[in-house]
């Protein structure tokens, strides 16, 4: 008997008793009629076009995160010490202010304790590590 897997949309070959007696009560599976197998087909290539459109904007982020410098500023003391470091949150804050979507999870960041130009390692999903330019100032 041919069936479809909820989870991941496979079309399978099993036996008849183990779709009648396992998979169709525990809802793993559906019986591989012709509108169920359109149907998993039509929603495969909506979460291709969704994972293009996805990959599109990742590397526009990309390149805008390349060509960008955040600056910050921060109570420090006169020899230029900040007085708590910088924390992701921060920096994601920063991000949000010039309309990139970068989350927390996102950064990758080094303790940042002092005035001056740093970087930041930004690690969006599937694409690999940014170089973000960062400016701490005192305030």
């Amino acid at each position: 008997m041919q069936v479809i897997l909820n989870k991941t949309g496979q079309l399978k070959v099993v036996s008849d008793g183990y779709a009648r007696n396992y998979l169709f009560p525990q809802k793993l599976a559906v019986p591989a009629t012709e509108a169920e197998v359109v149907k998993v087909k039509k929603n495969q290539s909506v979460e291709e076009a969704v994972a293009i459109k996805q990959a599109e904007l990742n590397a526009a982020l990309v390149e805008k995160l390349s060509h960008t410098r955040l600056t910050l500023t921060l109570p420090a003391n006169e020899q230029g010490k900040l007085f708590a470091a910088v924390q992701k949150s921060d920096v994601a804050t920063a991000c949000k202010t010039q309309r990139m979507d970068v989350t927390e999870d996102m950064i990758n960041l080094q303790t940042i304790k002092q005035v001056g130009e740093h970087t930041v390692a930004v690690q969006l999903p599937g694409l690999p590590v940014v170089e973000l330019k960062l400016t701490v100032q005192a305030a």
